[in-house]
């Protein structure tokens, strides 16, 4: 494996559900969307050159919530540094940052009675969004994004919501 991740828009959108893991060690998500553990699979085998039989796949039951994970150290690693040059990768509104972010907004996003949100937004990703025209508001609990229609049109190819 190369010293940086080969970007397109497919690692790109890894990247994003990297970012909202809630995983300590390993590469994974938590979801109850069928079609985002199989974007993160596809993503991990086609993109990443993960092994299939490398990757875990578990389904909780009660709650439907699925848990998709795999172990690389040398992909996380990568992973992180390309997280921590995200200002420099996202600053353009191209496929790149639509993939990005609509793996944030997949993961971690939805649209409530005060409009379309995404949970957990760090300082940074919120700046990006504001660089590349979003206007947002933030809570404690989410990032509301007021101009939602424009954002929704722009992350529409890639997401899966």
């Amino acid at each position: 494996m190369s010293k940086k991740i080969p970007m397109n828009p497919d690692t790109s959108y890894m990247l994003g559900l990297f970012h909202c893991s809630d995983i300590d060690k390993g590469i994974g998500i938590e979801a109850k969307n069928e079609r985002l553990i199989e974007r993160f699979v596809a993503i991990a085998v086609n993109d990443l050159a993960i092994k299939p039989e490398s990757i875990t796949i578990e389904s909780t039951g009660e709650d439907k919530l699925v848990h998709a994970h795999f172990h690389n150290a040398k992909l996380r690693k990568l992973l992180q540094k390309a997280l921590e040059e995200r200002e420099h990768i996202f600053k353009y509104r191209n496929e790149y940052s639509a993939s990005y972010f609509a793996a944030l907004y997949d993961r971690c996003g939805g649209i409530g009675r005060s409009g379309l949100y995404i949970r957990h937004l760090d300082v940074l990703d919120e700046v990006l969004l504001e660089r590349l025209g979003f206007y947002i508001s933030s809570t404690k609990k989410a990032c509301y994004i007021r101009n939602g229609k424009e954002f929704l049109a722009f992350i529409s190819k890639y997401s899966v919501k």
